[in-house]
């Protein structure tokens, strides 16, 4: 068996580029497949979202002038 190369710092840090690299590029692929999954989902069955439950101006529950507090002086 031949003996193994002497790698140098500039090999080192080569290497961890390019692994950085491959990590982000399987993490955004990760991340556009959850996106599109999700997409997909709401698609077939509509989630409702919390800002649709916030409470409207014609909504019963409101008064209808609101009260606007005075603070002492």
């Amino acid at each position: 068996m031949p003996p193994r190369p002497q790698l140098s710092v500039l090999d080192y840090a080569h290497r961890a580029f390019v692994w950085g690299c491959v990590g982000l590029t399987a993490y955004g692929c990760l991340l556009t497949a959850h996106g599109f999954t999700v997409r997909f989902l709401r698609r077939q069955n509509p989630i409702p979202l919390p800002i649709d439950q916030i409470p409207t101006e014609s909504s019963p529950f409101q008064p209808d002038e609101p009260q606007i507090s005075q603070r002492p002086s």
